[in-house]
């Protein structure tokens, strides 16, 4: 339940909140933020009330009802509204890293996922690298539902870290990748990561912010962990599928096979992309044909299109006429193909792939076995 507290509503319907004051539910002794604080081009002096009006929240979400917790949430989100000043953003991010873990203690998920709301919408308006220890908090807890929130706190900060030397210890990308190692049955945990890590590069205004040198440095760490993560999805094949297996491609090879990505990588890189497209493409084609996985067969399709589809792009890259031929037979399978053409679609691809010089020393995808082994993760884990 997400809503605003009656102090604040009475604010924003008298146009009061503008010129005014934040407080939260009808306690009094709350502290208090004046607008004066946020808009201050300096607000060093007001540390101390930054401070206070933080931890008063945050001690109201720690033990308050189920109404205060939600209108110190939004009382919380609220203070970077509008057009604070950097001054103030900055203090302020200070202060909700310094309270918000007091809140991951709290046994209770549901307190602890309100906390990643709050960090990730004061990540998204302020770009603090000084959220960045208690992100990495958030990213390690237990709840798949917290990792998400994390995971969207993290998007508007990896990039400036990475690209500032003295932030490096602040780097969300190892977290980034363990929690998808940690909720490896949760599907939108994977797919969060993914879009933590590649959005700001694939969004082309963001990207033109970038230096070229900056590019050469900040793209190949991005390449390496998305290829970390989507390995680590791509190996699940073995004994079942990954929960929700298309948001490979959708997160992974869209950023891989992004022809800018694709002239920045390295040689090492570009090898392991065509090993992934080949794994998910061909291991997908052999798991859509047993029956244990019928109920997931369409997604498992999507993901045989997708990587063939894939797959002659990386031909065209290569300039690969054998390889296209065969992935143009694969991206053309439809929901309505027979298993056994899919499966007939996908068996030229191993060799075909081995025929391009930059992928004849990659991995070829392992048998599978046709019933999942105890603890695997089948399809209906996502």
């Amino acid at each position: 339940m997400k809503l605003l507290s009656r102090s604040i509503r009475l604010c924003v319907a008298s146009g009061l909140l503008g010129l005014g004051v934040l407080t939260s539910v009808g306690h009094a002794q709350t502290p208090q933020l004046p607008e004066n604080v946020r808009t201050s081009a300096d607000a060093g002096p007001f540390r101390g009330q930054i401070a206070d009006f933080v931890n008063g929240h945050v001690s109201k979400m720690k033990s308050g009802t189920p109404a205060e917790l939600s209108a110190s949430r939004d009382a919380l989100v609220a203070a970077v509204g509008g057009q604070p000043s950097i001054s103030f953003n900055e203090l302020y991010a200070d202060a909700v890293n310094t309270a918000i873990p007091t809140l991951l203690k709290v046994g209770k998920v549901a307190v602890r996922v309100n906390a990643a709301i709050v960090v990730t919408r004061v990540a998204e308006r302020t770009s603090s690298a000084r959220l960045a220890p208690v992100v990495k908090a958030l990213l390690s807890d237990d709840s798949p539902g917290v990792a998400i929130w994390a995971m969207r706190a993290a998007r508007p900060l990896v990039l400036s870290i990475l690209s500032d030397p003295i932030l490096a210890s602040n780097n969300l990308v190892p977290a980034v990748i363990e929690a998808v190692r940690k909720h490896i049955s949760a599907g939108p945990v994977a797919a969060e990561a993914y879009n933590a890590l590649t959005s700001a590069l694939l969004d082309r205004s963001v990207r033109s912010t970038f230096t070229t040198p900056q590019l050469q440095k900040l793209v190949p760490v991005i390449i390496d962990a998305v290829q970390t993560i989507y390995e680590i999805r791509v190996k699940l094949y073995e004994q079942g599928i990954p929960p929700e297996p298309s948001v490979d491609g959708k997160g992974a090879m869209l950023f891989l096979l992004d022809t800018q990505n694709w002239q920045i990588a390295s040689d090492k890189q570009k090898a392991k992309t065509g090993e992934l497209a080949l794994w998910s493409g061909v291991l997908a084609a052999k798991r859509q044909s047993q029956q244990e996985y019928s109920t997931k067969r369409a997604e498992l399709l999507e993901v045989v299109r997708y990587q063939g589809r894939s797959l002659v792009l990386l031909a065209d890259f290569t300039q690969s006429a054998t390889l296209k031929t065969a992935a143009e037979d694969m991206a053309r399978v439809t929901n309505f193909s027979p298993a056994a053409q899919v499966l007939q679609s996908a068996s030229d691809i191993p060799e075909a792939i081995k025929s391009v010089p930059l992928f004849k020393s990659i991995q070829m995808p392992p048998d599978v076995l046709s019933t999942p082994a105890a603890g695997s993760q089948p399809a209906s884990g996502g």
